[in-house]
């Protein structure tokens, strides 16, 4: 009896805990469009980080590829639909770094979309989130299922087992 206990207490800790990757990896994670409604640094970490790295600075210098990356998020500000992301950047060439800002806001759709100084959309903003995260309202009702199938079994081989060895 407690054999089975313990057996059927390590099966649902065995799949019912989640990992955590690590942060800023794209190793095992999903691309999504962010729909969040309270956004963090985090939550826009992948997007930013990439758009700096690439985009943000092409057209003022020359050879910006490669020059240009996010050294920290100093704050997030959130109104509503809009937010504010504060960050430094690192100029690798100069070896310098200077305090810079992108504006979002979230569209019709629920997806967050960069706005540039012109009010004009840039891109949906995507983030990266775990696969198991992406499936768990799959994999959570997948394991109520499991767990109660499981002490039905339970349940059935005690009554099954009782009643063998009861005397008539």
């Amino acid at each position: 009896m407690k054999r089975s206990i313990l057996l059927l207490l390590a099966l649902v800790f065995l799949f019912g805990t989640v990992t955590v990757a690590d942060a800023h990896s794209t190793k095992g994670r999903k691309k999504v469009f962010l729909k969040k409604d309270v956004i963090t640094k985090d939550d826009m970490a992948y997007y930013i980080e990439s758009y700096v790295h690439r985009k943000k600075y092409k057209d003022l210098y020359e050879k910006s590829n490669n020059r240009f990356y996010v050294e920290d998020f100093t704050k997030v500000e959130q109104k509503d639909k809009t937010a504010d992301i504060f960050f430094t950047v690192l100029d690798v060439k100069n070896n310098k770094t200077f305090k810079d800002s992108m504006h979002f806001k979230k569209s019709s759709k629920g997806i967050w979309v960069h706005i540039d100084e012109n009010k004009k959309n840039i891109g949906q903003v995507y983030t990266y989130i775990s696969k198991k995260k992406s499936y768990s309202k799959y994999t959570v009702f997948f394991h109520c299922i499991v767990i109660a199938l499981g002490a039905g079994i339970f349940i059935f081989m005690r009554i099954k087992r009782y009643l063998n060895t009861a005397e008539y």
